[in-house]
């Protein structure tokens, strides 16, 4: 028979035991993708461009898990989310020798290039045609705004070659660059 001490101790013990048991079976079904939440930073370009076919995917494949995206088109911000703990992993386009950080774990998914671009029926005589950073300086400029690396990396080239650097469209987001380039609006600097 339990001492009064015994019977509280046993009360206790149990429903800690029971609290350890459950808390080891939702571990494994976060292990096994059957529940949890993944969460991860992305830029908008990205999560249209690669991510929407893969979290169709993911989610067909783990309809338990939930998604938390958190869609930022500034490395700055993209990083910040990573080491506040935000989000368990980011997927960003670094120019070369631009690094994310040394406490970043980084694999590379693949190469990208930047490249002028612009639509075919308002300059059709850019087809074809490689321009020179001088050529570019005389053309209507749509870029990122001030704060992205690219546009860090693209004004600093113009700065190089004795170029002034005045885009015509400032954009938040790189699919806006690609709306605007379409529309006619400029030569669009983009991915």
């Amino acid at each position: 028979a339990l001492t009064a001490e015994g019977r509280i101790l046993l009360e206790t013990t149990s429903a800690m035991f029971e609290r350890l048991e459950e808390g080891g079976r939702r571990l494994e079904a976060c292990r096994l993708l059957q529940s949890g939440t993944v969460r991860f930073a992305i830029p908008e370009l990205l999560m249209h461009r690669l991510m929407r076919p893969a979290l169709r995917a993911f989610h067909a494949a783990h309809p338990g898990v939930g998604i938390d995206v958190r869609v930022e088109n500034r490395l700055s911000e993209l990083l910040a989310e990573v080491r506040r703990g935000a989000v368990e992993f980011m997927l960003v386009t670094l120019p070369e020798g631009v690094p994310a950080g040394e406490e970043f774990d980084c694999a590379p998914l693949g190469r990208f290039y930047y490249a002028f671009a612009a639509s075919r029926a308002f300059f059709p005589a850019l087809e074809g045609r490689a321009l020179t950073l001088r050529e570019a300086a005389a053309l209507p400029l749509i870029t990122l705004d001030r704060g992205h690396v690219a546009r860090d990396i693209l004004s600093g080239a113009f700065a190089r070659e004795g170029l002034g650097f005045h885009p015509a469209f400032e954009c938040a987001a790189m699919s806006l660059i690609e709306d605007f380039t379409r529309a006619g609006l400029g030569v669009g600097f983009s991915i």
